[in-house]
Parts: C-alpha cells; structure tokens; sequence
C-alpha cells in the first residue's frame, strides 16, 4: 500500500535579528500566528504540536515545552520539547511528520524559537554541543571545526580561498532580497569585501562565520486530504532522513576512503534513503538549503548529498551554479550565515524557504527559482553526529 502523504499547508517566520525588548515566548507567538494565518486555520484545529529549542539552558528555562503549549493557546493539549542541536527543527518536523503518517493527527504544529543574543555563555552552550570531554575542552568547537573542513578540501583538491568565500557572497545577495533577514534592503557584498574579512580561526574567514542572533519559525503539516482542502498549493513531504557520523571525530579517521573528514557518511546515506523514497536522483533537486552556520562546511555538504561531484563544490560555487539559473541554487533565504542561527528555527527556516520556493511565493521577494518542482534540506546537528535530510515537492 502506498505510503500516506503529508503536506505542508502554513509557514510562519519572524524578523531574525538581535530583539532585546523580546521575549522568546514573544517571537514564538508571532511565528506560529503567522503559520495558522497562512494555513487558513486556527490554533483549536491543531491535534498535536511540537517545539524546537537548541538549548534551553540558554534562557535559564527548561521544559519549555508545557510554556510554549500555554503561551500558543494549545492548552490543555500539549506539544512535545525535541533537541537535536543545530537539527532540532528537522528533528522536530520529522517527529510531526510521523504523528501525521501513523494517523494519531490530522493536523500538527511545528515550532521552533532561540533567543541566543541574552545569553554571556552562548558560546559554552554550542561549545557543549560537541564531545565536551575531548573535544570542546581542547578546542575543537563550531569555529575551528568549519576551518579544519576548508583546510583538508583546500589541500585535497586544491580548491582556494577565492572560490570558498564566494558562498557567503551569493548567499549575501539573496538575504539583502529576504524582508525576515536584517540584511534586507542592503547592498550585496563583494568577492573583495568577502576577501577582506578578517581570518578568525585558521583560513576561515569572520565573513564565513554565522553570528548569534535571535527568532522563531513555525510549520503546519496535514493530510493530503485536509491539505487539499486548506490549499491550492501544497507542498508534499517526500521523506525526511536521519544518519549520524561519530561525534568525536578522532572515531572517523577510521575513515579509509579518499574523503576521510569530509566524507559524512551519515549525510551521504541519509541523502540516498531520501532519493531512493522520492524516486529521483540528485540532479532533480531544483533548490537546495544546506546547513551553512559556517559556510566553510557548505561545499561538503552540498558534495554529500551529491549537488555536485567530490572535490568539486567550491569550484561550481564560483562558477554560479548556486545562483538562480545555476544547476542548483542554495539557500536562497541567505542562510544561517545572513539570516542567523537561532538554534532552534534554523532547520525550519530552511523548510520555510524550500516551502515559498516551491508554492512559487518567492518571486514577490525577487529571489525565485523558475518552475522548482523539488526541494532539497540537509540539516547538521553537532558535527554531523545528527544529520536530517529531507526532500520536498510541488504539489498541484
């Protein structure tokens, strides 16, 4: 019997920016009146509801979950709290997505909010993400980890300094078109602006580098049936993945493929399950959102999942193939890197953009990709310890 099909019918997103007058129950409000608003619906049709938050400790707060349910209007129905590190939107947007598969709901909220600008110890809570026992206390963190990554494909494959920054540079460009990214309205950076950047760890520039910043993002799947009736326009979860690669990275160097460090194996199989369930290959997927909360990690994940070919990603970056008319543009929303990594929004963020892209909503905004059918999110937690993959279509 055919798998049932889930289908995203509301989005809702936030200004992601520093609010220090705002609460993350604040940008958590708007988010999910936003998604309710574009579904058509209210909060009383939700069955089931669940929330993202990349660390709660953050706030000093924990068991968020039972707050967001009261603070949302969900009470006395409950949601359920699923952190997954950088994941844990996706984590949470699979999980719903499987409430909607086994039949328990018919409708499911989707939330995820970070408010990472008031907390001093932002750092020790990404830190945290790592192996804390021997990693993070050597100093292997977020930072140096998105420079070893350039470092080993720059000595690899010969890829340079030039071809890594132009990420940041595309991606710049799309945010200063996204209303919801404080970059909108901006003029887009340079490749000699991008150059400029000050090195931070090793050959990665500042410029590569995402900054704490704060906001909320929601979603509303359903059934096809309900879905039907609530849209024209759909946008079909095709399946969503997950794999995971040891946390600790000395445990890879067992790794005796010509990839080694770069080559995730837990992103690579999870991208192969997605497109063996979709029935496609990756030169199908018209717009991609990858994990780029460093963008010197981007080029291997788009080389993971097999955007382009090994060794090859920064090369085609900076030949364009990520730009809209390219083989296939990236994070067309601007990324983490532009539009911030709120823990705990950031996977849905790159939902919310595959979602616009593919219901054709983005062309308001001078950023759409022309007749996308497929969509693609790779999503990292930690250092690809949790990896969530995900294919979207264009329903009709």
């Amino acid at each position: 019997m055919a798998e049932k099909k889930v289908a995203i019918v509301g989005i809702g997103q936030t200004l992601h920016d520093v609010h220090p007058t705002r609460s993350w129950r604040s940008l958590l409000n708007e988010a999910v009146n936003k998604a309710l608003t574009d579904a058509k619906i209210t909060i009383d049709d939700v069955k089931a509801g669940y929330i993202s938050m990349g660390s709660p400790e953050q706030h000093g707060q924990e068991h968020v979950a039972g707050m967001a349910s009261w603070e949302i209007g969900m009470w006395p129905k409950g949601m359920i709290h699923c952190e997954d590190a950088c994941a844990s939107g996706t984590a949470a947007l699979r999980a719903g997505w499987f409430t909607v598969l086994s039949g328990k709901a018919d409708i499911v909220l989707v939330a995820g909010v970070d408010k990472n600008t008031d907390n001093i110890n932002g750092w020790e809570a990404i830190g945290a993400h790592t192996d804390v026992e021997w990693e993070y206390t050597f100093g292997l963190a977020w930072g140096p980890l998105m420079a070893l990554l350039k470092k080993l494909h720059m000595q690899r494959y010969g890829s340079t300094d030039e071809q890594w920054l132009m990420y940041p540079v595309v991606t710049h460009e799309y945010a200063t078109k996204n209303p919801n990214c404080n970059q909108y309205g901006k003029k887009p950076m340079t490749l000699e602006e991008a150059k400029a950047s000050p090195y931070l760890f090793g050959p990665a520039h500042m410029v590569e580098l995402c900054p704490f910043t704060d906001g909320a993002c929601a979603v509303v799947i359903a059934t096809e049936e309900v879905a039907r009736e609530l849209t024209k326009k759909p946008v079909f979860i095709e399946h969503i993945a997950v794999g995971s690669d040891p946390q600790l990275l000395g445990n890879r160097w067992q790794w005796s493929d010509e990839g080694g460090l770069l080559e995730w194996r837990g992103e690579i199989e999870a991208a192969n399950e997605c497109y063996s369930k979709a029935g496609i290959k990756a030169d199908d997927i018209d717009v991609v959102t990858v994990h780029d909360s460093g963008t010197c990690v981007s080029p291997v994940h788009l080389e993971n999942i097999g955007i382009f070919k090994r060794g090859e990603a920064p090369k085609k970056i900076f030949e364009g193939e990520t730009r809209i008319g390219g083989k296939c543009p990236c994070s067309t929303h601007g990324g983490m890197r532009w539009l911030g990594h709120p823990i705990g929004a950031s996977g849905l963020n790159m939902v919310h953009e595959l979602t616009l892209q593919l219901r054709g909503d983005a062309e308001k905004d001078k950023r759409q990709v022309p007749n996308a059918e497929f969509g693609m999110f790779s999503n990292e937690g930690s250092n690809g310890a949790s990896m969530i993959v995900g294919i979207l279509k264009r329903g009709g």
